[in-house]
């Protein structure tokens, strides 16, 4: 049988050493040449775009922040 025993907080989280980073704030990164992790989107922006017929429309729709406006 197995014991359930009571997390504190602090285990619940990785801490992560600023010495293990070769930056010191996030401003000092490059920003990407493409988007991240958004295949299928990308994909179906591209699709969307090349219809060669009039009378069809994008939609994007999400949470405000995610990226939406830059990808399009």
């Amino acid at each position: 049988m197995t014991t359930q025993r009571a997390l504190n907080p602090s285990s619940l989280r990785l801490r992560c050493g600023m010495g293990l980073l070769d930056y010191d704030t996030t401003q000092d990164l490059e920003t990407p040449d493409e988007t991240i992790g958004q295949h299928r989107t990308l994909n179906a922006l591209d699709f969307g775009i090349n219809i060669q017929h009039e009378g069809y429309n994008l939609y994007a729709i999400g949470q405000p922040g995610v990226g939406m406006q830059t990808i399009v």
